[in-house]
Parts: C-alpha cells; sequence; structure tokens
C-alpha cells in the first residue's frame, strides 16, 4: 500500500501497549512453534517445485531466444505453506503479443508431456492465467508478462531473510486469518500479500520491534538483496519471541492503529 505512515500521528499512542508477561506467551510460544513445523513445505514439495519450473522453463523456451520462468507469491516469497499453490509468469522479448494468445501457443506444448495437465484456460481475464497441474498434486497459474509481482516477492523474500520470526509471524497470521474467514481477495477478503504487509508494517512501527524499512530501490537488481539484508541484520536487535510478536500484531491493530487516517505502508514504515 503507497502513502504516508501513521507514526507521526499521535506520540505516545504506544504508552499503554506493554509486551505480554507470564506463561501465557511461552505457552503460545510452544502451540505456535508446533503448529508451523506441521504447516512448513516438506522436502518432497519442493523437490517438486524444482522440477516443476525446470519443466515449464523447457516449455517455455519454445517461444525462442531470451524466454523464462519466474515465480512469485507465497512459494517463492518465503510465507509459503505446505500444499502451496505455484505461481509462475512467462515473460521475454516479445511483448507485442497478446499474453493470452501467448499462453494459447502454450497449451499445445504441455500436451504432449505426460507431468502436465491443463486444467482450465482463463483467457478473459484482466491478466489471463493458464491453469496447470504438476505431476497430479501441484497446481500451477501461468500468466505471461505478468512481472510486477516480481518486485513485491523480491521485497517480501529479503525482509523474510532477515530473522526466523518474519517469516513465522507472518505464515502464523496468515493461518489465524483463513482459519478465521477473512483471508482472500476472491472472497472480498484482505489478500494473503495484503496480511504480510501488516505483519512488517506492524514490526516496523512498534518501538520494541523495530524491524528495518528496505527500501524497494535497493532490492530492485537481485544481485543487492543479501548485501541489503545483511545491512539490515546488523543493525536490528530485538528480544521478543514469536509469541510476544503475534500478541502485540493483535494488540497493534485492534488497539492502536488509526483505522481510517493511517496507511499500512511497508515502504513508509519506521
Amino acid at each position: 500500500a503507497a502513502g504516508a505512515s501513521g507514526t507521526g500521528l499521535a506520540k505516545g499512542r504506544w504508552a499503554r501497549a506493554q509486551a505480554p508477561a507470564g506463561r501465557w506467551p511461552s505457552r503460545l510460544e510452544g502451540e505456535l512453534q508446533m503448529r508451523l513445523s506441521q504447516m512448513r513445505p516438506t522436502t518432497e514439495e519442493l523437490t517438486r517445485v524444482d522440477r516443476c519450473l525446470g519443466a515449464l522453463s523447457a516449455v517455455v523456451a519454445e517461444l525462442g531466444e531470451g524466454w523464462e520462468v519466474s515465480p512469485f507469491g507465497s512459494a517463492a516469497n518465503g510465507f509459503g505453506t505446505i500444499g502451496s499453490d505455484l505461481d509462475v509468469t512467462c515473460h521475454g522479448p516479445d511483448v507485442e503479443q497478446k499474453p493470452a494468445g501467448i499462453l494459447e501457443d502454450l497449451v499445445p506444448y504441455f500436451e504432449e508431456l505426460s507431468d502436465f495437465s491443463v486444467s482450465e484456460r482463463v483467457v478473459n481475464a484482466r491478466i489471463p492465467i493458464l491453469k496447470l497441474c504438476f505431476e497430479g498434486c501441484l497446481e500451477v497459474d501461468l500468466s505471461c508478462h505478468n512481472t510486477k509481482p516480481l518486485h513485491n516477492t523480491r521485497l517480501l523474500h529479503s525482509y523474510c531473510a532477515l530473522d526466523n520470526r518474519v517469516r513465522d509471524l507472518g505464515v502464523a497470521v496468515k493461518l489465524w486469518a483463513k482459519a478465521a474467514g477473512v483471508c482472500g481477495a476472491s472472497s472480498s477478503h484482505l489478500s494473503s500479500y495484503t496480511w504480510m504487509l501488516m505483519v512488517l508494517y506492524f514490526m516496523q512501527v512498534d518501538p520494541k520491534v523495530r524491524l528495518p524499512r528496505l527500501p524497494p530501490s535497493a532490492l530492485a537488481d537481485p544481485g543487492t538483496e543479501e548485501r541489503v539484508v545483511e545491512a539490515a541484520k546488523s543493525s536490528w536487535h530485538c528480544t521478543m519471541s514469536l509469541g510476544q510478536l503475534l500478541l502485540r500484531f493483535f494488540q497493534f491493530y485492534s488497539q492502536e492503529f488509526y483505522w481510517g487516517s493511517e496507511v499500512v505502508s511497508p515502504r513508509y514504515g519506521s
């Protein structure tokens, strides 16, 4: 989300916000870690994703020199869970032909491969999608020249690389939101991506967390990600547990966030 952050709206809004103490956070911590371990993608799933990306690259190469595939979304940003679908876009030098036509050109190649099945062709949508199934169990949404999500994916991946608590808090909030029935843009709820932005913004503005802000412009080049993340790591010191962070997340958006005037913006959060 773009816009100015609300960190200057009211000084001292955190004066009454204290880190939860006592046995409750400790018990929550154990339950969170157990649940997260159950929901992490398995080695088999990660290997299957790699095989799928390799097979997709081989198919897309049939379009000509310079064509490639790039994953985005939860399977690539670090916030993935067990059973996550794979979102991929193909992109190359031919920008004159419409994406829907390019995807249609790829269908015969997929139909010749036993590992792929074409589930649906959503070619009349704002962003045309070719829905595939790989090895009978991995759902794949293939788009074309849909490169904007790649920048968002790189940004989230960089935040995940800062500390395991960033990833774990994001996944915990996403699991809660899905269980509560408040996650999913198709159902007029906030998307998983929006929930992740809310997690990052909270961690940036909480005075006891102060997650460093990673400037998107510095991550435009994939080669700079490691350097930017390492610099941020060295400057961040937070002793709060995952359980404490989760409780403060809910406290922030239920009691501290200025609904109607404050904007969730990790780009400006500090």
